[in-house]
């Protein structure tokens, strides 16, 4: 049995189980992940005690309420995701010259809006060469070429971007260099210190591939702003469906190298180099259903 949220504020109840706690009701461990401040958690509405330890629980609502009233937290919910778009950025450097070299759009439902590398006007600073490595770009296009594309994903919408004002200084300041006009504004979060430990440094990629770390941190913006996303069904379920058909092959079919495959596969077919099922977008979640469902379904499996 589930307690509804009314029974609960009827009294202070304690919980013997974690099935029993109401889905708005969460510790002040799992508001912290979310990104909230203690002075939000507002007071103590139940208690949970399993193996031998107790917890306090909060309210969802109230810690949003609070948090929201302060001014501390984004809030993204089903009806403002639309009017907003998660940013991240590589670039050659931070100085007035410098510019936008790598841009990564993605929405709240955890898909890629736009990813795409662009060939500067300035040579990358020696501290950035030392993340990213000396990267040949003299093959991309300038960003002047996609303009037209990333506008049509950020015009009249918030921009939600990591954690400096520089970066949003650093698409306009591009955007100046190459005549570009920008319409759209900022949403800076480096006051939320959950989101800053989520980010994730730049890594070299001499093969010329994208920077995962960019998809990294837009999906750790999405945990911590909007973790009721379907993005995180998606990846559950792709996971199951690949740890599945990888189990089948391995116990039934013999197959040693079962899950080095599978990876390989993922590799290969959709461009993802981590093993994590967390760290893919719902394109490539999407994609790795799609591709797994006959074949499960063929043997019965799902």
């Amino acid at each position: 049995m589930q307690y509804t949220k009314k029974e609960c504020e009827l009294c202070l109840n304690t919980f013997d189980a974690w099935e029993k706690v109401p889905g708005e009701y969460r510790t002040k461990t799992s508001l912290t992940r979310l990104g909230y401040d203690p002075v939000d958690f507002g007071p103590v509405v139940a208690e949970i005690a399993v193996y031998g330890k107790r917890y306090s629980l909060y309210s969802y609502e109230t810690a949003s309420a609070n948090a929201l009233k302060a001014g501390r937290k984004t809030v993204i919910n089903t009806k403002t995701k639309k009017q907003a778009v998660l940013m991240d950025i590589n670039v050659t450097g931070w100085e007035s010259t410098d510019e936008v070299i790598e841009l990564m759009l993605m929405n709240f439902d955890g898909q890629v809006l736009f990813h795409k590398r662009f060939r500067p006007k300035v040579p990358l600073s020696s501290k950035n060469k030392a993340f990213l490595g000396d990267l040949n770009l003299e093959g991309e296009k300038p960003i002047a070429e996609y303009w037209d594309e990333i506008q049509s994903h950020i015009s009249g919408k918030s921009i939600i971007i990591p954690n400096k004002y520089n970066v949003f200084k650093m698409l306009a300041q591009t955007c100046q260099k190459y005549n570009l006009h920008l319409t759209c504004e900022a949403t800076v979060l480096d006051d939320n210190k959950r989101l800053q430990r989520c980010f994730v440094t730049p890594v070299s990629l001499p093969d010329g591939k994208s920077d995962p770390s960019l998809q990294k941190n837009c999906i750790a913006f999405i945990s911590c702003l909007y973790p009721t996303s379907k993005l995180f069904g998606y990846q559950s379920k792709a996971k199951y469906y690949f740890n599945t058909l990888c189990n089948y092959n391995f116990r039934v079919k013999g197959e040693v190298n079962a899950y080095s495959n599978g990876y390989n596969w993922i590799k290969n077919s959709f461009g993802e180099s981590s093993k994590d099922f967390e760290d893919y977008s719902l394109n490539t979640c999407s994609q790795i259903i799609d591709g797994l469902k006959n074949v499960l379904e063929t043997f019965r499996l799902i």
